[in-house]
């Protein structure tokens, strides 16, 4: 399998965590406790195979696959980032699973072409050390934009670092090959975007625009000085914007 469980609690209507180019299931953080209390929370995780296993077909498969292990019925995916793509595909060829979609700073295709040449090139090059020292500098500005919480960034620095691997750079060359612009309008099913004005990492003004565009049933929030990581941000108030949306599909 190319996904499986991470975690799993709560009580309520299910709803299916999967994650960033990360892939760790992890960055959630306390917003994981909090969602918890309201919904059926089962968080994912991706698990690195070869390169010609690694599609975003094949991965939508296994998460769908994962997911069956916790859940029997419909379910809200929550996504992020590159995960938003997984969800939009699990949408699109397994769409009895999936009852509406929660998509965070995500894109359909990638735009900047050019940055993510340069980034499945140098990646592999970079030793391990670098990273943890980007971590420290870059990670707080770039993730967070100007919605910091101390807690988030202390927990981000005290991560294992370990997903910038093999599985990373496998994920990027998925991202490169990805345009499901052509097929949006066959989503029927709900779906809420967030897009951050401060995201440096996905132009997602940029690619919520795209989405909305191109899909049948979507709303747009923009997120006012937010970065490209924002779901474990309490001042947001996930577990009331999660739940309003979850209600208002009965």
């Amino acid at each position: 399998m190319l996904a499986e469980v991470h975690r799993a609690g709560g009580s309520g209507p299910p709803v299916l965590y999967v994650p960033g180019i990360d892939g760790t299931g992890e960055l959630l953080f306390q917003t994981a406790e909090t969602l918890e209390q309201r919904v059926r929370l089962v968080r994912l995780r991706y698990c690195c195979r070869s390169l010609s296993e690694a599609t975003y077909s094949n991965l939508a498969a296994s998460v769908v696959e994962a997911a069956a292990q916790e859940l029997d019925e419909p379910y809200t995916i929550v996504a992020e980032s590159f995960g938003g793509a997984v969800a939009l595909t699990c949408a699109l060829e397994h769409p009895e699973r999936v009852r509406a979609l929660m998509l965070v700073n995500t894109f359909a295709h990638f735009p900047n072409r050019l940055g993510l040449w340069w980034s499945r090139l140098t990646m592999p090059l970079v030793p391990r050390f670098v990273y943890g020292i980007a971590r420290q500098v870059w990670g707080p500005l770039v993730l967070c934009g100007g919605l910091w919480e101390r807690d988030v960034i202390r927990r981000f620095w005290k991560m294992d670092s370990s997903f910038w691997g093999e599985g990373y750079v496998q994920r990027l060359h998925m991202i490169h090959g990805l345009d499901l612009r052509p097929r949006l309008g066959e989503i029927e099913q709900p779906v809420r975007i967030y897009a951050s004005t401060l995201d440096w990492v996905v132009p997602s003004l940029v690619t919520s625009a795209v989405l909305a565009r191109g899909l049948a049933h979507a709303e747009v929030e923009r997120v006012r000085r937010g970065g490209h990581m924002i779901l474990p941000l309490q001042q947001l108030d996930w577990p009331s914007r999660l739940g309003a949306f979850v209600d208002g599909l009965s």
